[in-house]
């Protein structure tokens, strides 16, 4: 279903909703160490208003390798695209103004991604480049799974038994945020064409979820797949994070226990699946 989706997508219709500023000056890679042949891999970081912590999360992709190209999600529609906020580095960034600020826009079907492998994060996913490193690799033995370091458990509401949306107990978990996931391209186009429109309006209601709902689709669409935690991390937040992405306020949990159940309901079942184990 996915691959019949990949092979009939025209790419026009979702690069009408950006525009592309590309800053190509790069640096010289001769003290960069990895294999040229081996396979690359495309970041896409979502950027609104935290301009420091933007510029400090690119930098500190500096000679990582098997890095291919950075794509940087501008939410801030209302703002031009500031280069300032823009360092050098030994790859091309493009940044890709958008004319919604959305969620979503995260998991669009970017035509400027030519790998098969995306590094999907927040502005504030600050990890050694090993861990990064570590999170590719397992990726690679496991093509349509989502992996990262952060960890939740969810489950839906059953009899009297109310949703839940929580860290991990015991080690359980079955949902790998999205503040920092390895995860492949054909994801970005199921996210957007072959998922419910209802979920991605719930997204856009309550700004939230959207790592919930590409949890479950993976899961839906893979059996086999699912979710995979890295490393002992349980914080990735930046240097500059005083204010996240989403705003930790009382109805922040609450608001994704109720995306699980509403979810839940549209599948007609939990997709999730449970693990315990981690590669360290």
């Amino acid at each position: 279903m996915v691959q019949e989706a990949v092979e009939r997508f025209d790419y026009s219709s979702t690069s009408k909703l950006y525009t592309p500023t590309y800053f190509n000056r790069t640096y010289n890679t001769y003290n960069i160490t990895y294999d040229r042949n081996s396979e690359n891999y495309t970041i896409v970081i979502l950027f609104y208003q935290r301009d420091k912590q933007l510029t400090y999360t690119l930098s500190t992709f500096a000679k990582l390798a098997n890095l291919h190209k950075v794509l940087v999600v501008w939410n801030d529609v209302e703002r031009e695209v500031d280069p300032d906020l823009i360092p050098v580095l030994h790859v091309s960034i493009v940044v890709l103004k958008m004319t919604k600020n959305s969620l979503n826009n995260r998991f669009l079907p970017f035509v400027e991604i030519e790998t098969d492998a995306v590094l999907n994060m927040d502005d504030d996913f600050n990890v050694d480049h090993h861990v990064i490193e570590l999170m590719f690799d397992v990726w690679k033995s496991n093509r349509r799974a989502i992996v990262g370091p952060n960890a939740r458990y969810a489950s839906a509401s059953l009899n009297s038994t109310k949703a839940v949306y929580a860290m991990p107990e015991n080690g359980v978990y079955n949902i790998i945020l999205t503040s920092g996931t390895f995860i492949h391209k054909d994801i970005h186009l199921a996210y957007t064409i072959l998922m419910s429109p209802k979920i991605r309006i719930k997204v856009d209601q309550i700004t939230n979820c959207e790592d919930i709902a590409i949890n479950f689709l993976v899961c839906h669409l893979y059996l086999d797949a699912a979710t995979i935690k890295v490393t002992g991390i349980q914080n990735t937040h930046g240097k500059y994070a005083n204010h996240g992405l989403h705003q930790r306020g009382k109805s922040h949990y609450s608001n994704r226990e109720k995306c699980v159940d509403e979810f839940t309901q549209l599948y007609g079942y939990l997709p999730l699946v449970s693990r315990k184990w981690k590669v360290v």
